[in-house]
């Protein structure tokens, strides 16, 4: 086994990105992430970590970080039992500061109990996902209302919102998104709205990979849920991506939300795979042994 840590995203990307197009909605997570910090090196933060794994000359794993955020992992190697241990033992080595481990859920559940094995920490999961790709819409009973951009006057209900958002669908670890961050995706147009006199749901798109790209941050206040504002808001958003030449659309759903993976079949998304997250918890009574 072979293992290359890379200094440069463009290598990497070289390395794994063909074995990720193979099925890019299934694996759009890593590849929007690193084609993202191949645009931007510092649109995360603190930088990146990546790394590929090989098995006779043939790719097997590959590895993305963005401090502070979890490790992102896929393996071609069924779920990389055989793989994880050594591979965790180099990136300690070179001092990956990883807080957990985010991927399709088989693999990461074995690099989770290889990590625990290794160092004595222990693992919590902290997100359950679904992800679903759409090629066609299957239009809703729609709303009163309409689409619209975000624009930089709504830059401080979008950041409201999305911190209401980051605290119910996501990792509480995970450092809430800054003003910068959400004007330079206003100004970006990734941002939507659902207008009915006022702005009532918001939705934006992410990590464009080439022939996909993904909807995310879909949040409605509780008090005007009930009112189909995300499922009009979600479907003319996903319409307007095939409009545009998108071939297809991908989300990630809450796997404990039944509602939620109800409302989006029932507008055309088709389950894909499941990913997990799962969190290292340090044991300090084994790091003082």
């Amino acid at each position: 086994m072979q293992i290359n840590l890379f200094s440069s995203i463009d290598d990497f990307l070289a390395e794994v990105q063909p074995v990720l197009r193979e099925n890019e909605a299934a694996n759009n997570l890593m590849l929007g992430i690193a084609l993202r910090v191949q645009s931007d090196g510092q649109a995360y933060g603190t930088g990146y970590h990546c790394a590929a794994v090989y098995q006779d000359e043939v790719l097997a794993a590959a590895l993305l970080m963005t401090p502070p955020y979890h490790l992102v992992i896929h393996c071609t190697a069924g779920d990389g039992s055989d793989l994880w241990p050594q591979v965790i033992s180099e990136l300690r080595q070179a001092d990956w500061p990883i807080p957990g481990v985010f991927g399709h859920s088989e693999p990461v559940h074995a690099f989770a109990e290889a990590w625990q094995k290794v160092t004595g920490d222990k693992i919590q999961y902290s997100e359950r996902m679904r992800t679903f790709e759409l090629k066609q819409v299957i239009w809703p009973k729609m709303p009163g209302g309409f689409m619209r951009k975000a624009t930089i006057d709504d830059l401080d209900l979008v950041l409201a919102w999305q911190r209401s958002f980051e605290l119910e669908a996501l990792d509480r670890d995970a450092p809430p998104a800054t003003p910068e961050q959400i004007r330079k995706h206003i100004e970006d147009g990734d941002y939507y709205l659902w207008v009915e006199c006022e702005p009532v749901s918001m939705a934006a798109t992410v990590r464009p990979v080439g022939d996909g790209i993904s909807i995310s941050n879909v949040y409605t206040p509780p008090e005007k849920r009930q009112n189909g504002y995300a499922s009009g808001l979600v479907a003319t958003l996903s319409q307007l991506m095939l409009d545009r030449w998108y071939k297809y659309v991908t989300l990630f759903t809450d796997r404990n939300n039944p509602t939620s993976n109800d409302i989006y079949q029932k507008i055309g998304y088709q389950q894909v795979c499941d990913y997990d997250q799962i969190k290292f918890v340090p044991d300090f009574r084994t790091e003082k042994a």
